[in-house]
């Protein structure tokens, strides 16, 4: 892998915890919204995640099988279901958050949500052995192709996130 990916994985991962970070204390400060609901709305998600993931991963594919629309379809219902589940109770939570039902409120929910999203992916992503990326152009040169055009050159079957991680990486 290039010093080029590995430092713009390295900003990537810079931008996606410090933003919301930033994000947390303008909000905290502009809508005076305490920081309790910022870490209870993330600790929900994290529990989303904690069923949501083990359906996904474990339980859904050995009942309808690799690559199906069931699994496309129960994937994305579950995860769809957990998480407004996660998001509503979280509003139910304790005192701070039921009077925080505002504008503010629900943006520092959103933006604990986010960081929720990003620190278990942040704290496993070794960007030095990320190999997915320089195997895909050289498996692929019609993809890469198609990237740097921004058109369709021929029909290529590829699961539907090559396309994307090959073309960010150009």
């Amino acid at each position: 892998m290039s010093a080029a990916n590995i430092a713009a994985i390295a900003a990537e991962l810079v931008i996606m915890i410090c933003g919301p970070i930033a994000a947390a204390l303008w909000i905290r400060r502009r809508f005076a919204v305490p920081r309790r609901v910022f870490w209870i709305a993330a600790g929900f998600f994290l529990a989303n995640l904690a069923v949501n993931v083990p359906l996904v991963v474990m339980v859904w594919p050995s009942l309808f099988g690799a690559g199906s629309w069931a699994l496309l379809a129960a994937t994305a219902m579950t995860y769809a279901v957990c998480e407004e589940i996660a998001r509503y109770l979280s509003f139910r939570a304790g005192r701070s958050m039921r009077e925080n039902r505002t504008a503010g409120g629900a943006l520092a929910a959103g933006v604990g949500h986010g960081v929720a999203v990003v620190a278990p992916a942040s704290a496993a992503v070794d960007p030095t052995r990320l190999q997915a990326v320089e195997s895909i152009q050289k498996v692929d040169p019609v993809l890469m192709a198609n990237c740097t055009t921004g058109s369709v050159a021929d029909a290529v079957s590829v699961p539907p996130e090559v396309p994307l991680v090959g073309c960010l990486t150009l």
